[in-house]
């Protein structure tokens, strides 16, 4: 009683390719087509785009929030025991104080050198290979690696000599102040 599937529809397989033919309708059997794979491409880019700044935010809160556990845990059982604490620093409820990523003093003429050269090669590349057509828009990298040197010799070298005097003198321990 049971009728074969290709009686009862109109299903043609062309021999030697992928794709079926289904009620005049053709499919191919691929795992994704170019055009679903272009759709991805910005769908991915997008989600990453936002999910990933949401995870560091995320990961940053739940650090944040097992240190002060940790540190309430810590100072409840000294208080159980009797031994009394020294007060939490003011550095501890800083959320943009980040002891271990001070600035370079000579950071900014680094960054310029990087714009700079990186956008000069770019306008050779370009200029060599699509005959100048596209070499103009090398000089966005060579306008802000400029812009870089240009800082750094007008004000960044003052602010590097006075970090790197800060450092010296908080070495030698004559500085009290706050690096925040």
């Amino acid at each position: 009683m049971a009728k074969n599937l290709e009686t009862i529809l109109p299903v043609a397989k062309s021999e030697g390719s992928n794709s079926v033919e289904w009620f005049g309708a053709q499919q191919d059997n691929k795992f994704m087509d170019k055009n679903a794979l272009a759709l991805l491409i910005p769908i991915i880019s997008i989600a990453m785009g936002c999910g990933i700044p949401l995870l560091a935010i995320y990961l940053d809160y739940r650090k944040r929030r097992d240190m002060f556990a940790l540190y309430h845990q810590e100072r409840m059982a000294a208080i159980e025991k009797g031994i009394e604490l020294p007060p939490l620093p003011e550095e501890f409820f800083k959320e943009n104080c980040k002891q271990g990523r001070q600035r370079a003093p000579h950071s900014g003429f680094g960054r310029g050198l990087f714009w700079l050269l990186g956008g000069l090669a770019l306008l050779a590349a370009l200029y060599f290979n699509d005959k100048g057509t596209a070499a103009w828009y090398a000089l966005i990298p060579v306008a802000i690696g400029l812009h870089y040197l240009i800082y750094y010799y007008a004000v960044g070298k003052k602010e590097a000599l006075a970090i790197e005097a800060d450092r010296k003198d908080k070495a030698s321990g004559g500085g009290m102040g706050s690096s925040c």
